[in-house]
């Protein structure tokens, strides 16, 4: 189903899509275009061919498709955002969308295989804000301007694909807000760290509940942990992302796993020393639903004072607390 706002309110453009066949979608400009597929088959594929869109649907094997318009259609000029979810997207690739703000692609992915397009690059000039699950994808789109991404980490070699391709395509240096969706348990954060300077916020969220929080702490020249060692002590130790003021966990308590305690401690403490302070540091679980009953409240732990000292406060959150997501929609 695709929905057109009008003033009056969204006209439902829907009918019933046979295997192997082609529905035209009337749309040549919008500021606001969603695309949601099938989780299961048949599966769906979008392109854009003439003046307007098509949606193919198909079974198992995907049938050719006519050649797409290159990118001259009024439509990638006019959207400011973009959403696709469960849809494949490669249809994406070698366009420029002049005026996109924020995109999200969210993809149903059967196995981690290297996109078709990983080689074919998508402009997004003016595109601040950038939520997607593949890597490979990622490391294709042009983003001069990011300054809020989310990524999922679960692929196994997101951290090559980041350090080769993503801090190259992507100006990183710029980016103010990661979100690290699905952080591996054998993830190692230095490596991504490096590349943000200018990081403000950063949440990790995992289903694992396991963050290695050394790389938070102050490091020697060579990349070794300074732990207990400052500056007055005459070796200027430095920080990676010295501008965070927010390092927000998500999926793990803190309360029961008693080891971490003293390395939380020494992240707020030695970091205010190097002249780093974090303003925000929590930990947050989300209550979970149960068949006949609404999810429980989840948990929020708070670990830094008001006078700057490491304090570890629990906070009860409502029933209806989710976890973090970027916002697409436009203010």
């Amino acid at each position: 189903m695709l929905g057109i706002s009008t003033p009056r309110g969204i006209i439902p453009i829907s009918g019933d899509l046979l295997l192997d066949s082609v529905v035209p979608l009337p749309v040549k400009e919008a500021e606001y275009l969603a695309l949601s597929g099938f989780r299961s088959s048949p599966f769906a594929e979008f392109q854009f061919t003439h003046e307007h869109m098509e949606l193919m649907v198909y079974n198992d094997v995907r049938p050719p498709l006519p050649p797409s318009l290159p990118c001259t259609l009024p439509l990638f000029s006019a959207l400011r955002v973009l959403v696709v979810e469960i849809v494949n997207p490669s249809f994406l690739a070698g366009h420029t969308f002049h005026k996109l703000e924020r995109c999200r692609v969210l993809e149903l992915r059967d196995s981690f295989q290297p996109s078709p397009s990983l080689f074919t690059e998508t402009v997004m000039p003016v595109c601040s804000r950038v939520d997607i699950e593949d890597p490979y994808l990622l490391a294709t789109f042009k983003l001069p301007q990011v300054h809020e991404l989310a990524l999922d980490f679960s692929h196994p070699e997101c951290s090559m694909i980041w350090e080769k391709r993503i801090a190259v395509n992507a100006n990183l240096s710029e980016l103010n807000l990661l979100h690290m969706k699905d952080w591996p348990f054998d993830g190692d954060l230095i490596p991504i760290l490096r590349s943000l300077p200018l990081l403000e916020t950063l949440i990790i969220s995992s289903q694992l509940g396991v963050v290695p929080f050394r790389a938070f702490l102050p490091m020697e020249a060579n990349g070794t942990s300074g732990l207990k060692r400052t500056s007055s002590e005459g070796q200027r130790l430095d920080v990676l992302c010295p501008r965070l003021q927010s390092l927000q966990i998500e999926g793990q308590d803190p309360s029961v796993e008693s080891e971490l305690i003293p390395i939380l401690k020494d992240i707020v403490t030695l970091r205010a020393e190097c002249g780093s302070p974090l303003k925000e540091f929590t930990f947050s679980e989300f209550g979970e639903s149960e068949v006949g009953f609404g999810p429980e409240p989840g948990s929020q732990f708070e670990l830094i004072g008001r006078n700057g000292s490491f304090v570890m406060e629990k906070i009860v959150l409502p029933e209806e607390a989710k976890e973090f997501e970027l916002d697409m929609s436009l203010v």
